[in-house]
C-alpha cells in the first residue's frame, strides 16, 4: 500500500502574498496561473486571497473601494469611447449605404445596436458606482401585521358552533 505523504506546506512573504493579491485583483490573473507563477498549488493561492480579503474587511475597505471606482472609471471610460464613435450597418459583410435625399451622394448607414449596448453597459456601471458608494435611498418596506390568533379562534368558534347545531340534528334523527 503507497504511503501517503503530506504536502508540505508553502510559506509566502509578505510581498510574494501582496503580489498574489494584485496580480488577482488588479490584473485579473487567474488563480492557476498565479499558482504556475509561484511554484504553488492553485488552493494555496485561493487559500492566500481568501485570508487577505478577511484581513482587508474591516480597515482596508476604502483600499478596495478605491480599486473599484478605478475599474469602474475605467470601464466607463472605455465605454463611453464606444458610444461616441459612429457604426457602420453590416450586411452580408459589407458595409451598407443608401443615397441621400438632398445631394443624391451615397452615405453610409449608421448601426445604433452598439451604441445602444453601450448605453446598456454604462447604466450598468453608474448602478455599480451608485451601490459601492452608498448612495441609494432607503428603501421602506411596509409590513401589514395580521390578528392571526383572532382569526383562528373565530374560526374555531364558528366551526364549534356549526358543529353544535350538526350533533343537534343528528339526536332528532335517531
Amino acid at each position: 500500500m503507497a504511503e501517503r505523504t503530506k504536502p508540505k506546506r508553502v510559506t509566502l512573504t509578505l510581498d510574494q502574498r501582496e503580489e498574489i493579491f494584485r496580480l488577482y485583483t488588479i490584473a485579473r490573473m487567474e488563480q492557476a496561473e498565479i499558482a504556475k507563477r509561484f511554484g504553488v498549488t492553485q488552493q494555496t493561492i485561493s487559500k492566500t486571497i481568501q485570508r487577505i480579503i478577511g484581513d482587508r474587511t474591516g480597515h482596508r475597505v476604502d483600499e478596495w473601494r478605491i480599486i473599484t471606482l478605478r475599474r469602474l472609471d475605467d470601464l466607463e471610460r472605455e465605454v463611453r469611447k464606444i458610444m461616441a464613435r459612429r457604426w457602420p450597418r453590416v450586411s452580408g459583410g459589407k458595409v451598407v449605404y443608401e443615397t441621400d435625399h438632398d445631394t443624391g451622394q451615397l452615405v453610409r448607414v449608421d448601426d445604433p445596436s452598439p451604441n445602444i449596448k453601450a448605453a446598456g453597459v454604462l447604466a450598468g456601471v453608474l448602478r455599480d458606482r451608485v451601490d459601492l458608494l452608498g448612495l441609494k435611498a432607503p428603501v421602506r418596506v411596509s409590513v401589514e401585521a395580521l390578528d392571526l390568533e383572532g382569526q383562528i379562534a373565530a374560526l374555531l368558534e364558528d366551526a364549534t358552533v356549526a358543529d353544535g347545531d350538526h350533533d343537534d340534528d343528528d339526536a332528532s334523527r335517531s
